[in-house]
């Protein structure tokens, strides 16, 4: 798989789970050992029609064609940065004691 593939396999992945318009962003797209780190936006934000990015949008597009898409609550690095170091994405719920 190269760069292109895996971006548009990102945005068959987006198509298909979002009843907004995404779009990839080629010019972001961040090239890793493991896979890409791909960004997208709405259409709507791209065209003018309205002034809120979708924030925190990334997807990683494992070589093996795995997708994971990184939490929106944090950081795109902080997503990288765990998922390079073998953590969860998203840290386990606390529960109250009791």
């Amino acid at each position: 798989m190269n760069k292109h593939e895996a971006e548009e396999l990102a945005q068959r992945y987006l198509d298909s789970r979002s009843s907004h318009e995404l779009v990839v962003l080629p010019d972001n797209t961040i090239e890793k050992p493991y896979g890409w780190i791909i960004d997208y936006e709405w259409k709507e934000y791209l065209e003018g029609k309205t002034k809120h990015p979708y924030l925190g949008s990334c997807v990683l597009v494992e070589k093996t064609g795995n997708i994971i898409r990184f939490p929106t609550n944090i950081p795109y690095y902080e997503a990288i940065r765990r998922y390079e170091a073998g953590e969860p994405l998203v840290p386990p719920r606390k529960t109250k004691a009791g």
